[in-house]
């Protein structure tokens, strides 16, 4: 008999994303957050193994310097430095870590902005490694990486703003307490703020499941005026199965499968939002949601 474990850490954190810098990161707050039970050798190397999953899946950079470890119950995460005390996010019923974030609009004094084309701000990164007793780095038996990055589409004859938005989420395994448990799903995505905004969708990525078998590249882009965006995900294969809100930025990706124990699968999709205002918008980065089963 299979025994089923849903495994799920969440925390909400306030950030920004300012145009050239990536993101800003908002005052911290210690309510709720522990101090890391290891040293910091272990928590360097906890930072190092997210940027080095980063860089080698994604190709990305991002600087350890620009995070930390904190704990709390049964979860190690790795985030980055300054932000508010972790907090449950239920979405479905399903516990998820959810930030707020805020991408600006980038006019013609910022000079990185083209006449025509995407102008992308640097990735947020975050991890969750479960520890299901003593907050042992050790014994991490479940893990999740995952990034969001937004950009804005600029086009000849633009009225208000558009902006493209992607997330991607890598999961895995580990039998380092001893139990050799199966990646089973992992979900994340990316939702509104609480709030109006004056969106409409332009367009998104997956529009429908995918099932893809054996794993392989799975490219998703989006367009809007004929530019636009693409996300690759490097280790796809089983199912991706999109959930589309009505309000623009709700969407969710989640894959399910069967994941051998120690093999990662990727998760994630992109999304094009059109403002009718010249400014920028708000998102919720959407993570953290994993199931493994023995």
């Amino acid at each position: 008999m299979r025994k089923n474990r849903q495994l799920f850490s969440a925390f909400f954190a306030s950030l920004m994303l300012t145009a050239g810098l990536g993101y800003a990161h908002a005052a911290a707050a210690s309510d709720g957050m522990q101090a890391a039970p290891m040293s910091a050798a272990q928590q360097r190397q906890l930072v190092g193994q997210l940027v080095g999953n980063v860089r080698q899946r994604w190709n990305l950079d991002i600087n350890p310097d620009d995070y930390q470890v904190i704990t709390e119950p049964g979860d190690i995460l790795i985030v980055p430095k300054g932000l508010p005390a972790p907090k449950h996010v239920e979405i479905n019923g399903v516990d998820m870590l959810a930030s707020s974030l805020t991408v600006p609009h980038r006019d013609k004094s910022d000079a990185s902005v083209l006449d025509d084309g995407t102008v992308w701000n640097r990735p947020m990164c975050f991890a969750r490694k479960n520890v299901p007793s003593k907050l042992d780095p050790n014994k991490i038996d479940a893990w999740a990486d995952y990034c969001a990055q937004a950009g804005e589409i600029k086009y000849p004859n633009q009225n208000g703003t558009d902006y493209a938005v992607k997330e991607w989420q890598t999961c895995a395994t580990t039998n380092a307490d001893g139990l050799a448990y199966d990646l089973t799903a992992c979900n994340a995505g990316i939702a509104p703020p609480p709030g109006e905004q004056l969106l409409d969708w332009d367009d998104w990525s997956p529009k429908g499941t995918i099932n893809q078998s054996p794993c392989t590249n799975l490219t998703l882009s989006v367009s809007v005026a004929g530019i636009g965006g693409s996300l690759v995900l490097g280790n796809f294969c089983d199912t991706l199965n999109p959930v589309k809100g009505e309000k623009p930025l709700d969407f969710l990706t989640n894959w399910s499968g069967t994941a051998p124990n120690g093999q990662s699968r990727d998760t994630g999709g992109i999304v094009a939002v059109h403002n009718t205002l010249t400014s920028g918008i708000g998102i919720q980065a959407l993570y953290g949601g994993i199931s493994i089963s023995l």
